[in-house]
């Protein structure tokens, strides 16, 4: 391909990219007058059936989705052996080089901006049944006014489709932004590996650096950075850019959990959270210096919030730790009853009935133990707390009184036979048992 060259009624003017799959052409429509961008599919790919199936795919996938902020296909044909994908010019340039033009983090409103539109885009696509899987700032095309386009969907998986993928590479992405899930086991992956990819890139574009990017050159090849993104937590965005929104951070964090049912359930989901989060209050300034030098500034008091996706540090309990704690109340509870009714049986009047009635008031008190103890400020029963566990939401926040009641209930269930909805718990990455399903809830505990 050459600046001038005439491909039916496309004339080449110069070439604005090359990637894996071919090169694309700025050109011009010589009977409308119109400006197009053309890709190319690479003349020593075309031999081969399986590359030319995967661009024969990402023309169905792109021409498939029209949305603002998805470039999408206007003509698609075959020349002279060579598949040609005929895409609207876009007038901008691609994230990755705003970002290494500005050196740093993006402004909060531009970088906010382009992840609204990069989400939005996704969470369209989604809705029709495909996954991009390659979502990284060198896929993202910002225009003139500083709106973001989503582009390259040539390894797009539709959603219950055949997951062609090249001999040899089954993981296809790029590392710096690829789920655990993707690096693990590719043909096992849903829509919300674009979530964690786009929060890589929302990551990077507040920070000025991808989650794990090492600054020892050894340091980021390919495997460490896959290791990475499986085993290691990410540093949170307020350690490389401290002035951003403390809730912006802890949404960030949640769309690069390690599992995908603790990230947000879509890119919709993602959006309104991260456009909520940076429209709140920014952190509160530094004090002067004198200040902190004449007298030291008191510890801010603790969050009644605790994420399981941001620090603190949190872990979900285990069965050693649950089971423990549960003993210690039963044993607590039984001694409190005794205390209060056990002088109140003896009366003549009730010595008949004395179990039924035993059994209603011990029954009594252990739903106020247990509802009133979780859903307190403390969020965890005595028992719980001596082993630093609290009962949460899916969230992370304070369950109410209501939902402690019924979670109270629902923990009937998992006691028949001898607590085997305990031993659920095992092969469970979230350690919850029958009644924390039921009731949407979390024991976490406090590294």
């Amino acid at each position: 391909m050459h600046t001038g060259q005439r491909i039916r009624d496309y004339t080449l003017d110069q070439r604005i990219g090359k990637g894996g799959m071919g090169e694309v052409w700025s050109a011009r429509h010589e009977i409308l007058h119109r400006p197009v961008a053309i890709k190319a599919m690479a003349s020593d790919l075309a031999r081969d059936p399986e590359f030319e199936e995967r661009f024969l795919d990402e023309a169905r996938a792109q021409a498939s989705l029209q949305h603002p902020r998805i470039l999408g296909v206007t003509d698609f044909f075959r020349e002279d052996g060579v598949y040609y994908l005929v895409m609207s010019l876009l007038t901008g340039r691609s994230l990755d080089e705003r970002i290494a033009e500005v050196s740093g983090p993006l402004p909060l409103g531009e970088a906010t901006r382009i992840a609204s539109d990069l989400l939005d885009a996704l969470d369209y696509a989604h809705q029709r049944g495909i996954i991009h899987r390659d979502v990284k700032p060198s896929n993202i095309l910002v225009d003139g006014n500083g709106n973001a386009h989503l582009t390259d969907f040539g390894i797009a998986l539709l959603i219950g489709s055949d997951r062609r993928t090249r001999t040899g590479s089954s993981s296809l992405g790029t590392p710096y932004y690829m789920s655990p899930e993707q690096i693990r086991n590719p043909k096992k992956i849903d829509h919300r590996t674009d979530v964690y990819s786009a929060a890589c890139v929302l990551y990077e574009m507040l920070t000025g650096r991808p989650p794990f990017i090492s600054d020892h050159e050894e340091g980021n090849t390919d495997y460490v950075i896959q290791e990475a993104h499986v085993h290691r937590q990410p540093e949170p965005l307020r350690r490389w850019n401290p002035a951003l929104p403390p809730a912006l951070d802890a949404v960030v964090l949640r769309g690069l959990a390690k599992q995908p049912d603790q990230r947000y359930n879509g890119c919709g989901e993602f959006r309104r959270a991260v456009e909520a989060a940076a429209s709140g209050p920014p952190p509160l300034p530094a004090a002067p210096e004198i200040a902190r030098s004449s007298w030291p500034a008191p510890a801010p008091p603790p969050s009644p919030f605790v994420s399981p996706y941001a620090p603190p540090p949190i872990a979900y309990a285990s069965f050693g730790a649950r089971f423990a704690a549960f003993l210690i109340d039963q044993s607590l509870l039984f001694a409190s009853f005794l205390v209060v009714f056990g002088s109140a049986l003896t009366f003549d009047e009730v010595k008949q009935k004395s179990g039924e009635i035993s059994l209603i008031l011990y029954f009594g008190m252990s739903w106020l133990y247990y509802a009133g103890f979780e859903s307190s400020a403390q969020r965890g029963t005595p028992g719980k707390r001596l082993f630093g566990l609290k009962v949460t939401d899916l969230e992370g926040r304070r369950i109410g009184f209501v939902r402690a009641t019924v979670r109270h209930l629902a923990r009937f269930l998992s006691a028949a036979p001898l607590y085997l909805g305990y031993f659920l718990m095992f092969g469970d990455p979230r350690k919850q048992t029958v009644h924390d399903k039921m009731t949407r809830c979390l024991v976490l505990r406090l590294r």
